[in-house]
């Protein structure tokens, strides 16, 4: 078993994962249920920790099914033990028809030791009657080996940051108890997660409700009251719109995270947590990237907007003590739905905050430049799957694959082609995404961002430079909202995080492998967050709140940078010109000529080398990684500056401008800028032990773009073989400063494997489609010289 079964509400509810932290384990005792399918159990188990704040555990369970399918029982997650006193701790649930065995879970997280006694397990088997079921070494009194686990027990998630031992003496029942310990100088954001849940329960009321909709459709919401709230202390609504469940279900079952951070949480609002439509128990029906509809009509013309204005206005009606005004946030997907909520918004509606929004499916997420992101495998069952009632659980099947390493799993599976045949079949999602290879009606009529006009509210826009999923959203939303709506507040913060980071509670702050700094995400929650909303939502409003126009983190010298406007003003464009012997220069190359590599689809250039993180339900670090595994490949040019005399600080927009020619009819073009750190750089305290610092060729930034697009993502033609063809895109803003003593480095590719999908190179009018006998090797060729290859970047004066 994976332990993201047992804490599969994480999964579904909440796109920033506490399970992408490595600082848990797990262990589990199988039992088989066949003959009780339908019948209720209770699972207890007597555990203590040993009282640190660094550490916490809690128990699960979960059946797994005759077909191989898991379900799982959501009351143990919000219920996580965390002092020194001994403390009962019980799941109930029933038991699936299907259902082959029940797993009793016990889950260890953070460093320090967690304690265990007294299993226990009892199945209602008639009415009132209920029988004790025998488990293996339940009191764990048969004493292994050290560092072994209980007989009866197998390890549900290993983890090298964890011991086992039985441990005699001070056992609530019998003699010995089974200590796990924690042992990594790890993230600790799972631990902050789950005493989250330990407050909220104790200083917040929780409500369910339906709230209807102007066309009868009734969304399932779940309102989080402060116990303080009365006639004379009145509290602002904040709102949080998800597909992925707003679990745990129950008026006495309490989440993480409720909050966007431990700042608001303590200060005390109305949070409302709500299930859009047709996910999890809302009525109606789901689509992907809800279309905005301009002119509505008649009461049944709803989108996004409508939704959220029936449900702010119905807050404000039937829930006591609001002071009348409300704000939105959410993270990824919950963070288009807070942009595309703020659409003709609501007048109580003051202040929202799209945190890593997608903005476009074929920029977004499953596509970069158009270009199939193949890495999203894991990720079509969750948001491309229908359910078939109002239902608290998950109908999506997780995908399959049996491996970390997604690069050994797709060279196997085939083309993309076989791949989908295997995996998604019936996957809805899918089946657009195939109909429709290019940009046409279908994905146009879902980007928001031509819909941000006479907007009302107050903006902060939140996003991570690192951000694999949706950095084009965050800023398409941010340019989009301030070139129409002159006038409004509207800010933007990008810091040295992966995607939703900034909602964590990190001591240290880590991107992959690279250390910037301690308590950024603290710094963001307090000192730019929470006072955003403090300001719209607690005081008042008539004037703008004393934030910044942008709050950028500078990713090479590791500090904030304020701006009064994004991109910055004070720039000068350049162009980094590609040379001659792999040479970066700031004029062109006076003698015309080439760089060439043969490109074999059969022989991928991969994108990271980062196996166990390859295979995510999204992919992550490679965005700041170690490009010299790429850089050694001969199918990889390779073009750097001398070393820098001064440091230099790209603060904007970065345009590629290549002159590319292949000997096959179509081509992917990947352009990577790197920062080469010196021989000499030394590790920090919280470089991993297997990283070495000196050389390492940190990206900066890369994105892909396919010949097929050059001229118009509306209407793909072939290039002409042989024939040097201009390609231009854009790469994404960065602020980045490369340090004297560093190197610029640009590496260019056609296969970034299996992020992107692999271009046959030959042209096919639907990629999607392409069979194993469209793909070809290709000559692939880099022109330099007077109408020369080159990058052009804005220089922060």
């Amino acid at each position: 078993m994976r332990l993201h079964s047992v804490l599969a509400i994480i999964y579904c509810y909440f796109s920033v994962s506490v399970s992408a932290q490595q600082n848990w384990s797990s262990i589990q005792q199988p039992v088989p249920v066949k003959d009780y399918a339908g019948k209720k159990f209770k699972f207890s188990l007597t555990a203590r920790t040993d009282g640190s704040s660094d550490v916490v555990t809690l128990v699960g369970a979960q059946v797994t099914r005759k077909n191989g399918e898991w379900g799982y029982f959501n009351s143990g997650v919000e219920m996580p033990v965390t002092d020194s006193s001994w403390t009962s701790r019980s799941i109930e649930g029933v038991i699936d028809a299907d259902a082959e065995t029940l797993n009793l879970v016990i889950v260890c997280m953070g460093n320090g030791a967690g304690y265990y006694d007294n299993a226990k397990l009892q199945i209602e088997e008639t009415p009132g009657l209920w029988k004790q079921i025998l488990l293996t070494n339940a009191g764990f009194e048969e004493s292994p080996s050290p560092g072994k686990l209980p007989a009866g027990w197998i390890v549900g998630r290993a983890s090298s940051q964890f011991t086992f031992h039985t441990v005699s003496g001070n056992a609530p029942e019998g003699k010995s108890i089974l200590s796990i310990t924690g042992i990594g100088n790890v993230d600790l954001a799972g631990v902050t997660f789950m005493r989250k849940s330990a407050y909220a329960k104790q200083h917040y009321v929780k409500k369910e409700f339906y709230v209807p909709m102007r066309d009868g459709v009734k969304l399932f919401t779940a309102v989080y009251i402060p116990k303080a709230a009365s006639s004379d202390q009145k509290f602002p609504f904040m709102l949080h719109r998800t597909p992925y469940g707003i679990g745990p279900y129950g008026t006495d079952m309490y989440p993480f995270n409720m909050a966007p951070g431990n700042a608001m949480m303590e200060e005390g609002y109305i949070f409302v947590h709500q299930d859009v439509r047709g996910r999890f128990k809302s009525e109606g029906i789901w689509q992907n990237m809800t279309p905005h509809i301009p002119v509505k009509s008649s009461q049944n013309d709803v989108d996004e907007s409508t939704d959220t204005w029936d449900t702010i206005d119905w807050l404000l009606k039937n829930i006591q003590h609001n002071n009348g005004k409300a704000g939105q946030w959410g993270i990824s997907y919950p963070g288009f739905y807070a942009a595309a909520g703020s659409i003709d918004a609501h007048p109580a509606l003051k202040a929202v905050s799209p945190q890593a929004p997608v903005a476009d499916f074929f920029f977004d997420d499953f596509h970069h430049n158009g270009a199939f992101v193949q890495a999203y495998f894991p990720f079509f069952p969750l948001v491309g799957s229908t359910r078939k009632e109002p239902t608290d659980h998950p109908w999506f099947q997780d995908l399959q694959r049996n491996t970390d390493d997604s690069y050994d799993f797709f060279k196997r599976m085939g083309t993309v082609k076989q791949a989908a045949d295997s995996l998604l079949k019936e996957n809805i999602l899918w089946k657009q995404m195939t109909s429709h290879p290019d940009y046409d009606t279908f994905w146009k009529k879902r980007r928001i961002t031509d819909h941000y006009k006479n907007l009302k509210p107050a903006y902060l826009i939140v996003g991570g430079w690192y951000d694999a999923e949706d950095l084009y959203g965050t800023l398409a939303t941010y340019k989009g909202i301030e070139q129409n709506n002159k006038g409004i507040f509207n800010s933007i913060v990008m810091g040295p995080f992966g995607h939703g980071d900034w909602a964590k509670d990190e001591q240290h702050t880590m991107q992959h492998q690279i250390y910037y700094g301690d308590s950024i995400s603290g710094f963001y929650q307090r000192n730019i967050e929470a006072k955003f909303f403090h300001h719209y939502l607690k005081t008042g409003e008539q004037k703008a709140v004393d934030l910044p126009e942008a709050y950028m983190f500078d990713t090479g010298v590791k500090e904030w940078k304020t701006f009064s406007s994004w991109p910055a003003v004070q720039v000068t464009k350049k162009k980094l010109h590609l040379g001659k012997d792999g040479l970066i220069s700031l004029n062109p190359s006076t003698a015309n000529g080439f760089s060439e590599y043969i490109s074999d689809p059969a022989k991928p250039v991969p994108y990271t080398m980062d196996v166990p993180g390859s295979f995510g339900i999204t992919p992550r670090n490679y965005m700041n990684e170690d490009q010299r595994f790429a850089a050694s490949r001969p199918d990889v040019i390779v073009f750097e500056t001398p070393v820098l005399e001064n440091d230099l600080t790209l603060g904007g927009e970065i345009t590629v401008n290549l002159q590319a020619s292949t000997t096959g009819t179509d081509a992917d073009w990947v352009v990577k800028l790197i920062d080469v750190y010196p021989p000499g750089e030394q590790n920090t305290p919280y470089t991993p032990r297997n990283v070495s610092l000196g050389g390492y060729q940190q990206l900066v930034r890369g994105d892909v773009m396919r010949s097929r697009w050059r001229n118009s993502f509306e209407r793909p033609e072939p290039v002409i073989a042989g024939k040097p063809t201009k390609v231009t895109f854009k790469l994404q803003d960065v602020l980045h400063t490369f340090k004297k003593g560093h190197r610029v480095m640009v590496q260019v590719q056609s296969t970034w494997f299996p992020l992107i999908d692999i271009n046959p190179q030959k042209f096919v009018p639907n990629i999607y489609k392409a069979e194993k006998k469209d793909f070809i090797k290709a000559v692939q060729r880099v022109h330099y010289g007077s109408q020369g290859s080159f990058i052009e970047v804005d220089v922060l004066q």
